[in-house]
């Protein structure tokens, strides 16, 4: 069985609060799992993540 979007809850990544609270809705977003959650996370928070071998998912609105 595959979950659809609207069965996902999708967070903000708490660290986005205090980095910048920007989350970049209109053309990319980006995404990952933490502890089985899928959050939404900013371009600084990702580029992070990315640095400590966590697995980004990015997603472009077409």
């Amino acid at each position: 069985m595959v979950a659809t979007a609207e069965e996902i809850e999708i967070e903000t990544y708490r660290e986005c609060a205090l980095c910048c609270n920007i989350i970049d809705k209109n053309d990319k977003s980006f995404y990952f799992w933490d502890s089985e959650r899928l959050v939404n996370v900013c371009r600084n928070c990702a580029g992070r993540l990315l640095e400590k071998g966590e697995g980004i998912i990015g997603i472009k609105k077409s």
